[in-house]
C-alpha cells in the first residue's frame, strides 16, 4: 500500500498541475500571480449532537508553515458531523494550501476570482465559454449577488476608481531636510485596495441635478463559492467569501534626483490612512425581523451590530451560527447565507423601486433639462439590460444552494418571491422608459416652438437692415477714392499668403501627429483628474492641466535661464533654428502692416504686440509637450543644472536666515 503524500509533496503536485493547465487553458495563470495579503479563515464545526463549535477568525499569515495550516484544517474531527471552513479573500498561499489539502479542482478558485484580482489586467473573454462542455455540472457552486450600500462619509466614486486603477502620483518638490537645508525630491501618493479581490460596483447615484436624494448610493457585487468534500470520513464544506472593500492611502517624500519607479511601496515613515468605502444601507435581517426599528429593539448589542453595520459576509455567518439567542438560530452557515442573499436582493429591489419613482418625478418636473432626462434614460436602459441576467443567474444559484442545504418548504417560496420582485422591477423600468420618452417628446416639441418664435423675431429684425443696406450701397457709390491706394501686388501677395497659411494650418491640424498628440494630452488630463474613459472633459480640467504645464515650464526655465545668459555662446544651434523659422511667420503680416497708411506709433505698437504674441505662442507650444521639454533639457549642460540647483538652495538659505534675524529683532 502506497504511503500517503506529505504536505509539501501535495503542494508541489498541485502547483505542477496548475502550471501544466496554465500552458494550455485560459485563466489558470491567475493562480500563479495572486499577490500576498491578509486572508482571514474561520472554522465552524456542527457536531453530531447538533451543537456548534467555532474557533473564530484567524489570520492565515499567523500560521507560519503550510504543514501547521494543513493540520489546523483537519484537526479535532472527532464527533464532527460537518466542518465549515470560511475563507475571506484569497492569496497565492491560500489557494495552493487549500487545493493541496483537500485535492480541490483549480477551476474552483478561478471561478471565484472571476478576473477581478486588484492590479491585474482583465483578459479577453476566453474561448472556452464556446465549448460544449463549458456548462456541465461541477462539484462546487459559485454565484454572485449585489449588496445595496451607501458610500462612507468622505468617500467618493473617484476614490473607488483610484483604488481600481491602483492610483499613484509622483510630483517633484523641494524637501526641507533639516533647518534651512533644502534638497530636490519628490512627493509620492498611492491608493491601493486592502483586499486582493475588488468586485465591481453598480453605481445607483443618479447623474442629475434634480435627484439629490439618490446620491451616494451603490450596490457592490459579492460572490460566494462553495465546495463540498470529505476528509477522514467527515464532511468538509469550504466557503470562499469576499471582504468588505477598504482602501489604503499613503503619502511620503523622497530626496532623490531621479523619480521613484514602479512598484511604489510605501515606507514605514509614510502617512497611511485606512478607510472604508461603504456604509450599511439595508440591514441583513432574517425573515422574522422586517424593519430597521425591530433591529434597534434587539436586546443583544452584538446582534444589533450584525444587522446595522456593514460587516463582511464571513463575519455575519460566524455570528449568526455561533451567537446564542439569535432569532432564529440557523442549523448551518449555508442556511444563513441563503437568508443573506435573499435579504440583500430584496433590499436592492426596494431601493430600485424607490429610485424609479424618483426618476419619474424628476422627468416630469418643470425644471427638467434635456441632459438630465437623457442621463436618467441611460440609467434605466442599463437597469433594464442587467436585471434579467441577474434574475436568471440568482434564481438558479439559490435553487442549487437549497439543494446543498437539503432544505425545502418555505425556502422555495422565498425564491419565488425574489423572482416575482424582479419581474415587477422590470415592468416598472419599462413604464419608466415610456414616461421618459414622453418627457423627451414634450421637451423636443417645446424646443421646436421656441426656435420657430426666435426665427420669426430674427426675420422681423432683418427687415430693419434692408433699407439701411440699400442706403449704404447708394452712398458708397459717391464716396471719393483713396488718394494713395495700395498697389495691386501687395493685395495679391497678402491674399496668396493668407490662403496658403490657412490651408496649411488646416492640413497640419488634421495630421496624424496632431491627432496622437491630442489623444496623449486628453489621456494625461483624464489620468490627472481621475476622469473615467468616455466621460466628457470639462474646460476647467483642461485649464488646470495647462496651468500645471506652464508652472513646470516656468520652473524649468528659471532653473536654466541664468546660466544660459552667461554661456549662451556654447549652444547656439536651437536659437539659430528658431531665428530662421520665426521670420517666415513674421514677414507677411508685418509687410502688410507697414505698407498701410497708418500712424507710425500705431505701427510700432502693433508690431511689438504681434512679435510678443508669436514668441509666447511658440514657447508655450514647444514647452507644453513632455518630449520637447526633455529635448530642451538635453540641450542644457549638466553643470548648468547643478549650478542652478545650488543657487536655489543658497537663495532659500539666505531667505530663512533673513526671516530668523527679523524674528530676533522683533523679539
Amino acid at each position: 500500500m502506497a504511503e500517503p503524500l506529505s504536505v509539501k509533496d501535495k503542494k508541489d503536485r498541485n502547483l505542477a498541475n496548475i502550471k501544466r493547465l496554465a500552458r494550455i487553458l485560459p485563466g489558470y495563470d491567475q493562480l500563479l500571480k495572486i499577490p500576498d495579503t491578509t486572508v482571514l479563515i474561520d472554522r465552524i464545526d456542527i457536531l453530531e449532537d447538533g451543537s456548534v463549535r467555532a474557533t473564530g477568525q484567524v489570520s492565515w499569515n499567523s500560521i507560519l508553515y503550510d504543514t501547521d495550516m494543513d493540520a489546523w484544517l483537519t484537526a479535532n474531527l472527532f464527533s464532527v458531523a460537518t466542518r465549515y471552513i470560511l475563507v475571506e479573500d484569497l492569496s497565492l498561499r491560500a489557494c495552493h494550501t487549500l487545493g493541496a489539502a483537500f485535492d480541490l479542482d483549480p477551476q474552483f478558485f478561478i471561478d471565484h476570482l472571476n478576473n477581478q484580482v486588484s492590479g491585474q489586467d482583465v483578459p479577453r473573454k476566453p474561448k472556452s465559454s464556446k465549448w460544449n462542455t463549458w456548462r456541465l455540472s461541477r462539484p462546487y457552486l459559485s454565484f454572485r449577488w449585489f449588496r445595496p450600500v451607501a458610500r462612507a462619509q468622505g468617500s467618493t466614486a473617484q476614490e473607488r476608481r483610484r483604488a481600481e486603477e491602483r492610483y499613484s502620483q509622483v510630483v517633484p518638490k523641494l524637501v526641507r531636510v533639516s533647518g534651512s537645508e533644502v534638497r530636490d525630491g519628490y512627493r509620492v501618493e498611492t491608493v491601493r485596495p486592502i483586499s486582493n479581490i475588488l468586485r465591481s460596483e453598480w453605481d445607483l447615484s443618479l447623474v442629475s441635478t434634480l435627484a439629490k436624494t439618490s446620491d451616494m448610493v451603490a450596490a457592490i457585487e459579492e460572490r460566494a463559492s462553495i465546495y463540498q468534500t470529505e476528509a477522514n470520513g467527515h464532511k468538509i464544506v469550504i466557503m470562499l467569501l469576499d471582504a468588505t472593500p477598504m482602501i489604503d492611502s499613503a503619502q511620503w517624500t523622497v530626496t532623490t534626483l531621479d523619480p521613484p519607479e514602479e512598484p511604489l511601496i510605501a515606507p514605514q515613515y509614510a502617512k497611511t490612512r485606512y478607510s472604508d468605502l461603504y456604509e450599511c444601507l439595508v440591514p441583513r435581517v432574517p425573515p422574522e425581523v422586517t424593519s430597521s426599528e425591530e433591529v434597534s429593539r434587539l436586546n443583544n448589542p452584538a446582534l444589533r451590530e450584525i444587522y446595522a453595520k456593514l460587516l463582511p459576509t464571513a463575519t455575519c455567518l460566524h455570528h449568526a451560527t455561533c451567537e446564542s439567542g439569535l432569532p432564529p438560530v440557523p442549523a448551518s452557515p449555508l442556511q444563513y447565507l441563503f437568508q443573506i442573499v435573499i435579504s440583500d436582493t430584496l433590499g436592492l429591489i426596494d431601493l430600485l423601486h424607490d429610485i424609479q419613482s424618483k426618476i419619474v418625478e424628476a422627468a416630469m418636473s418643470q425644471e427638467a433639462e434635456l441632459e438630465d432626462i437623457l442621463s436618467l434614460r441611460t440609467f434605466i436602459a442599463g437597469l433594464h439590460s442587467q436585471l434579467p441576467i441577474l434574475s436568471m443567474e440568482l434564481g438558479q444559484a439559490l435553487k442549487d444552494l437549497l439543494q446543498q442545504c437539503e432544505l425545502a418548504g418555505p425556502h422555495h417560496t422565498s425564491i419565488g418571491q425574489v423572482s416575482n420582485s424582479f419581474d415587477e422591477i422590470l415592468q416598472g423600468s419599462k413604464d419608466t422608459l415610456n414616461s421618459i420618452s414622453g418627457a423627451l417628446q414634450f421637451i423636443e416639441s417645446h424646443r421646436a416652438i421656441l426656435e420657430a418664435e426666435s426665427i420669426s423675431r430674427l426675420t422681423e429684425l432683418a427687415f430693419l437692415f434692408i433699407p439701411l443696406s440699400f442706403a449704404a450701397s447708394l452712398f458708397s457709390m459717391q464716396i471719393q477714392e483713396l488718394s494713395n491706394p495700395a498697389p495691386i501686388g501687395n493685395f495679391i501677395a497678402f491674399a496668396l499668403t493668407l490662403s496658403i497659411t490657412t490651408y496649411a494650418l488646416r492640413i497640419f491640424a488634421r495630421s496624424s501627429w496632431i491627432h496622437h498628440r491630442k489623444l496623449s494630452i486628453m489621456t494625461a488630463i483624464r489620468k490627472g483628474r481621475s476622469i473615467p474613459p468616455g466621460a466628457p472633459v470639462s474646460n476647467i480640467a483642461v485649464l488646470v492641466w495647462l496651468l500645471v504645464q506652464v508652472k513646470q515650464t516656468v520652473r524649468l526655465s528659471y532653473s536654466w535661464v541664468r546660466p544660459v545668459t552667461r554661456s549662451i555662446s556654447q549652444r547656439l544651434g536651437p536659437a539659430v533654428m528658431l531665428l530662421m523659422v520665426l521670420p517666415c511667420f513674421l514677414a507677411p503680416p508685418l509687410a502688410v502692416l507697414w505698407t498701410r497708411q497708418l500712424d507710425s506709433g500705431l505701427k510700432i505698437g502693433l508690431t511689438f504686440v504681434f512679435i510678443l504674441f508669436v514668441f509666447s505662442g511658440f514657447g508655450l507650444v514647444i514647452l507644453a509637450a513632455s518630449d520637447t521639454r526633455e529635448q530642451v533639457a538635453g540641450w542644457i549642460p549638466a553643470h548648468w543644472l547643478a549650478r542652478a540647483r545650488r543657487a536655489a538652495r543658497e537663495r532659500a538659505g539666505r531667505e530663512s536666515e533673513t526671516e530668523r534675524l527679523q524674528a530676533e529683532l522683533s523679539e
